[in-house]
């Protein structure tokens, strides 16, 4: 592993670990983050009666191992890595703790599947995501029916409602074209559009 991402590994376990100092650069990146999505919400008068983030359960996470570990789906590899195993042909394992104790994506994901299941009680779920992550979401389903979670039950083609990726675009590479710039580009060329049509309808005239 490179240094960076050593580094970056570290300052990740501090986190989880509640250092107010890292504590309060997350704060400050969610909140601007939030900032500009409600800029783009209200954009395409999109509302939500509720918004909760996955970030917000990190500290429920050891809560979820101790679960995992009362019902004996816990397992560790020799490298002190934590899984369950999902027994689903080409899936494998679900990893849920690292070695150094972080938690990952997947394991605040079962942490607030099962929180939104207590505050809501609803029957059914659909997680709206890129179609790049079917195979987290093929373990989170696994690991949450092995919970006894009832709409876990259903098909994972109903619970996952996939969409295609854009392709030549990633954050981590700094490639990517935002959505702001998308909806201007697009008001753009419908208002040239007009413009033309308007020309023209007059020329005829």
């Amino acid at each position: 592993m490179s240094p960076t991402y050593q580094e970056g590994m570290a300052l990740f376990s501090k986190l989880e670990k509640g250092d107010e100092h890292m504590m309060t650069i997350w704060r400050m990146i969610r909140d601007l983050s939030l900032q500009e999505l409600n800029k783009m919400y209200q954009r395409l008068g999109v509302h939500f009666t509720h918004i909760l983030s996955e970030s917000e359960y990190h500290n429920r996470t050891q809560e979820i191992l101790e679960r995992l570990s009362q019902k004996d789906l816990l397992l560790y590899d020799s490298d002190g890595v934590g899984y369950v195993e999902t027994e689903i042909k080409g899936v494998g394992r679900a990893t849920v703790v690292k070695s150094d104790g972080s938690s990952l994506y997947l394991t605040r994901d079962i942490a607030s599947a099962l929180d939104r299941q207590e505050k809501f009680s609803f029957d059914h779920v659909h997680y709206v995501v890129e179609q790049g992550q079917k195979a987290h979401f093929i373990k989170l389903v696994s690991i949450l029916q092995k919970l006894g979670v009832p709409w876990a039950n259903s098909s994972i083609d109903d619970i996952h409602v996939r969409f295609g990726r854009v392709n030549g675009m990633s954050t981590r590479e700094g490639n990517v074209v935002f959505l702001r710039d998308v909806l201007d580009e697009a008001r753009t060329r419908v208002r040239d559009t007009m413009l033309k049509k308007t020309c023209e309808l007059k020329f005829l005239i």
